[in-house]
């Protein structure tokens, strides 16, 4: 998988996956402007993740699709279970490189009813094409937040705002991570993104205070360091600020300001700056209740949607034809 490492290294070859009330916008991440997407048209909230640039898209339980945008391919998967209107489901999408494969996580809970509920976890293996039951989500699901962020072979989300815990999908089981230790309110943990290829925590540890901390090495607490601290009341931006991707040169951070509008931080000079991105517009003065948007970032990529061993085999053999070229030097 050379060009997704070199996409990783150099910040380049990066889209940005963004869903307002009308169709979903598909853009180059540092130009802004808008990519074709061939025939394929979907609405807001269909969008369930990305990995390695495959797009997750849940049109419904029984419509599960895998999506390479790039390369315009899509595989519809089979249906978790029935679809039941009263559940809460999440899904998320990572890649087990220790099996060489996509997987696809769902947890289905009941409602919460005072912390009581009944919660199932299936994995989809796209080796085998099936789901299969595994240990259960042991708490209620968050609703608003961004869940399932891929990462280190792990899918990651925050837990009543002061727990983050994470799903292996190599051992297919779920663990804790360590939390940043910052100061201020005990639940101030609000998201988890990846940033550079770390773990980025946004964090509001007090009023109109909100900080973005990166785990520079996987699983140390130690690592953690604070990258930024935002006081809201002086630049006039949301609380939950959250932070999506450095920018190509790296001085700069591109933020999804509560589904308002993108903005540009620059690390340097510390200011902000709107970014436009073609199609969307400016949606700052809307009246409406939650988020108008939600953004993610994705990768262009060969990666096929059918079968996780087509690429890594096509880089096999590319490697072992380069070697005998250069054994009969």
């Amino acid at each position: 998988m050379l060009h997704l490492r070199k996409s990783a290294e150099t910040n380049s070859y990066r889209t940005l996956m963004v869903e307002p009330d009308e169709e979903l916008l598909y853009v180059d991440l540092d130009s802004l402007q808008r990519l074709e997407t061939g025939d394929v048209r979907f609405n807001r909230g269909f969008v369930d993740g990305s990995c390695n640039g495959l797009i997750l898209l849940v049109l419904n339980p029984q419509s599960i699709l895998l999506w390479n945008p790039s390369t315009r391919k899509q595989n519809p998967l089979p249906p978790a279970c029935p679809e039941d209107t009263s559940r809460v489901v999440r899904y998320a999408l990572g890649y087990d490189s220790k099996h060489r494969d996509y997987k696809v996580v769902m947890v289905d809970q009941t409602t919460p009813e005072w912390e009581v509920f009944e919660s199932v976890t299936r994995v989809y293996s796209l080796t085998t094409n099936s789901w299969k039951l595994v240990g259960d989500f042991p708490y209620a699901l968050p609703t608003n937040e961004p869940w399932g962020l891929y990462l280190n072979d792990s899918l990651h989300t925050v837990i009543r705002h002061c727990l983050i815990l994470a799903f292996d999908l190599a051992r297919e089981e779920f663990y804790e991570l360590p939390k940043p230790d910052y100061h201020g309110f005990s639940h101030g943990l609000v998201l988890v993104e990846e940033l550079g290829g770390c773990l980025a925590a946004v964090v509001v540890p007090e009023m109109s205070i909100s900080e973005v901390w990166v785990m520079k090495e996987y699983g140390v607490k130690e690592s953690w360091s604070r990258l930024i601290r935002f006081d809201m009341c002086q630049i006039g931006l949301s609380l939950h600020m959250i932070p999506l991707a450095y920018s190509k040169s790296g001085d700069e951070i591109l933020f999804n300001n509560k589904g308002s509008r993108f903005v540009w931080y620059n690390l340097g000079s510390k200011t902000v700056r709107v970014a436009d991105v073609e199609g969307l517009g400016d949606r700052s003065n809307r009246k409406r209740c939650g988020p108008l948007f939600d953004a993610r970032v994705c990768v262009e990529s060969l990666v096929s949607p059918y079968d996780s061993g087509l690429l890594w085999i096509w880089e096999m053999e590319r490697q072992r034809k380069r070697k005998a070229k250069g054994s009969r030097r």
